[in-house]
């Protein structure tokens, strides 16, 4: 779906285990409805085939998943997400505000395993099979805006960590928060390079900081984009 086509908006949120950014989406949507007419998602996840899939993906005992299996199960309920809830409110004239998206998949799935996005490396996922598949599929379209909740992997780990302690063994949703340190490094490096290649679209928020500074930073990044689209 190109640009041109969309009568809405489509702003998606990014960052690593505990960077806060689900607890960002009501604010974004807060700043947005008084001035369009706006839904929250998530993907993977927030239609009913998508979020069966997502339950594979997060579930901590899928800990040996093939990289190839992970990603096309990544791509295929992004696919149906993108069909059944994100293109039909865009054409109607919606703004969506989604929690991940096509730039998750780069960086989880991408960019920790090759570290660039411009080389091509032999093995099973790299960034030219993964740009193919997810053209071919039309599982993802360009967001308009991106906020990347930048935090250190430690604190955000202890955040993630800390939430899911208090919830029943098979209500976590904890495979990668279970992962070492370094590929939570890895995530965060892989974001910020996203972020340094894509300054136009991805803006950069300090997650780090007491949440109502967060929630201030995000309010001024997405009233800018609205006015700025308004003009």
């Amino acid at each position: 779906m190109k640009r041109d086509e969309r009568k809405g908006k489509f702003i998606t949120l990014e960052g690593g285990e505990g960077s806060g950014k689900s607890s960002m989406v009501p604010i974004v949507i807060d700043c947005l409805k008084d001035r369009v007419e706006v839904i929250g998602t998530r993907d993977p996840g927030a239609e009913p085939i998508s979020h069966q899939i997502r339950s594979i993906l997060v579930d901590a005992k899928n800990k040996g998943i093939d990289p190839m299996t992970e990603l096309l199960l990544y791509l295929a309920a992004r696919r149906q997400l993108t069909q059944d809830i994100i293109i039909p409110a865009l054409q109607a004239g919606k703004w969506v505000v989604c929690d991940r998206y096509s730039d998750s998949t780069y960086v989880y799935q991408g960019f920790t395993k090759l570290g660039t996005y411009e080389g091509h490396q032999d093995g099973v996922v790299t960034m030219r099979n993964l740009q193919v598949l997810s053209d071919t599929t039309g599982a993802g379209i360009r967001p308009d805006l991106t906020l990347f909740m930048d935090v250190d992997p430690l604190v955000g780990l202890e955040r993630a960590r800390g939430r899911a302690s208090g919830l029943p063994e098979d209500k976590r949703e904890d495979r990668f928060e279970r992962k070492k340190l370094a590929f939570h490094e890895k995530i965060r490096e892989g974001f910020q390079h996203l972020a340094m290649l894509e300054s136009d679209r991805i803006k950069t928020i300090d997650a780090s900081q007491e949440i109502y500074d967060v929630a201030e930073d995000v309010r001024k990044a997405v009233l800018a984009f609205a006015e700025s689209t308004a003009a």
